[in-house]
């Protein structure tokens, strides 16, 4: 399939109504973002200044093999540092000069080498062109390309071994000092030969950077970054305890309820506000208040960023012929009986957090469901409800459809059965 890409204008631009806190929200500005490196939390919040940054991490990812969600951990190495939410910005600036390259070059393929402009990622990036701000991408690009990702490879009958994969091949730095908008700073690179081939074979998602521009938390960065890779998986809802955000965002860890509140919901308050969240919640497991797992609700803004993917043809099953550096595994289904009601249970308690509690009279449903429809399908036809639901509080088409939550999901897990050939669909 081609890279053509959609960047809307972000000249234009509207006011959300009928909130107090109403702010301006940018028109979109759609970018492709290659998927393999995207749903990995390499990035950690920029330090305070004077606080020498850390050069190593470890964190916790969750990948899709075939239709299961697994767990598994990666290492940051990050010879001048650990890559931060700066750096973000002006990676997310690189991948859009690099789709309005493609653009003008009638959607050729990416090349492994490409030649970028210091003053056109400042531009996509929002910065002011000067002096502080080119030696900021210079040292961005140094940090990127000291950075490696390595990833433990385990065989039977072998040592333990590590992979080293790194996101630049090789970089060149052409530097004017000249600290007036005319710097002549160039940067050319030679990117990973995964991350082209990944990116041309359209394994991508698609974000919009106009919404990313306005962020101004380095926890709201970090948010639409790591939710972008988990609510299409979701559809449209995404989990993760307090602990795995302190450990992959380098987070200060906070104690109790109260203070975590105080510390993530700035955040979510200005996602919110942008339309990219709908809702969030706390919830206390097992009695552990220090370590809650914290949900997340998409809201328009990131429908229309997956709208857009699906209009693309993008963000879809990821083809078998493309090489993923960072998971050096296939996860074998183990067949454990203990395991699989694990998962059943907590398939029918995901569903019965949606569709409320007293539809637990169809709880047998929703096991039968769960047992023979995987779940990464199952949350996609919840997010189908819930966007459908979203539309008719926006003023959308009413569909009556939807007037009952539960009702409207059993209806579409019967026809997912019938496409399977399962006897219960009838």
């Amino acid at each position: 399939m081609g890279n053509y890409i959609s960047l809307g204008s972000n000249t234009k631009e509207i006011e959300e109504a009928g909130s107090a806190d109403a702010i301006i929200v940018p028109e979109p500005t759609f970018i492709q973002t290659e998927r393999i490196l995207h749903r990995h939390q390499i990035w950690s919040v920029k330090a305070s200044k004077g606080i020498r940054t850390a050069h190593k991490k470890s964190i916790v990812s969750e990948v899709k093999v075939g239709e299961e969600l697994h767990r598994h951990c990666l290492t940051v190495y990050g010879g001048d540092g650990l890559p931060n939410t700066l750096d973000l910005e002006f990676f997310r600036a690189m991948e859009q000069v690099l789709a309005e390259q493609q653009r003008n070059n009638d959607g050729e393929p990416l090349e492994a080498t490409v030649v970028l402009r210091a003053k056109d990622i400042l531009e996509a990036a929002g910065k002011k062109k000067c002096g502080s701000a080119y030696r900021a991408l210079r040292r961005f690009f140094v940090r990127l390309g000291a950075t490696a990702l390595g990833v433990e490879i385990e065989e039977p009958g072998r040592r333990g071994q590590e992979q080293l994969v790194h996101i630049f091949e090789n970089l060149t730095q052409i530097i004017d000092e000249e600290d007036d908008p005319k710097n002549m700073q160039v940067h050319r690179i030679r990117l990973a030969d995964w991350y082209v081939h990944s990116f041309n074979s359209g394994n991508c998602w698609v974000v919009d950077h106009a919404l990313f521009r306005r962020l101004t938390r380095p926890i709201s960065q970090l948010l639409h970054q790591a939710l972008h890779a988990l609510f299409p998986d979701g559809g449209g809802e995404a989990r993760i305890r307090y602990a795995e955000l302190v450990r992959n965002w380098q987070l200060t860890k906070r104690s109790g309820l109260s203070k975590i509140r105080e510390q993530l919901d700035p955040a979510h308050d200005e996602l919110r506000r942008l339309r990219f969240l709908d809702d969030w919640s706390y919830n206390v497991l097992n009695h552990d208040k220090e370590n809650p797992q914290i949900r997340w609700v998409a809201g328009p803004a990131w429908w229309e960023s997956d709208r857009e993917s699906r209009r693309l043809g993008l963000g879809g099953q990821v083809s078998e012929d493309i090489r993923d550096p960072l998971l050096p595994f296939r996860v074998p289904s183990t067949g454990l009986k203990e395991e699989d009601e694990s998962r059943v249970k907590a398939t029918v308690a995901e569903i019965l957090d949606f569709v409320g509690i007293r539809d637990k009279k169809f709880t047998p449903f929703w096991t039968q469901a769960a047992r023979d429809i995987p779940l990464t399908r199952i949350r996609k036809l919840v997010g189908d409800v819930r966007e459908r639901v979203m539309d008719g509080q926006r003023g959308g088409a009413k569909d009556d459809r939807v007037m009952n939550r539960g009702a409207y999901l059993l209806s579409l897990l019967k026809l997912e059965a019938r496409k399977r050939h399962l006897s219960w669909g009838a």
